[in-house]
């Protein structure tokens, strides 16, 4: 993979990484504040964790794919996957994803 190919997936897959964490959080605080209702605030924490965790992996794969060439494939692989569980975690208001699939997209 060229440098230019692998810092331009960095900055996709970190960006969205963000995103979805920042939209994870935004659900975590939204359902906390209906956890008096069971079933809704225990679903909504699940998702929020969801989003925080792929937003989190997300980023580390756009490191990953900086710094390690060789592995690029593996990493973009994963930061794929994940993009598509964060759409269960808020999708990054809908961009975060846009932005990890077209991330690792380009690194494959």
């Amino acid at each position: 993979m060229e440098n230019s190919d692998a810092k331009t997936s960095f900055i996709l897959l970190l960006i969205g990484g963000v995103l979805t964490i920042l939209s994870g959080l935004a659900y975590l605080s939204l359902a906390s504040f209906f956890a008096f209702i069971p079933i809704i605030g225990t679903l909504g924490i699940g998702v929020a964790i969801v989003g925080v965790v792929s937003g989190i992996v997300m980023c580390v794969s756009g490191v990953k794919i900086k710094d390690s060439p060789k592995d690029s494939k593996t990493w973009a692989i994963l930061g794929l996957i994940f993009s598509f569980i964060g759409w269960i975690g808020g999708a990054g208001f809908g961009i975060g994803f846009l932005l990890g699939l077209i991330g690792s997209a380009k690194a494959l």
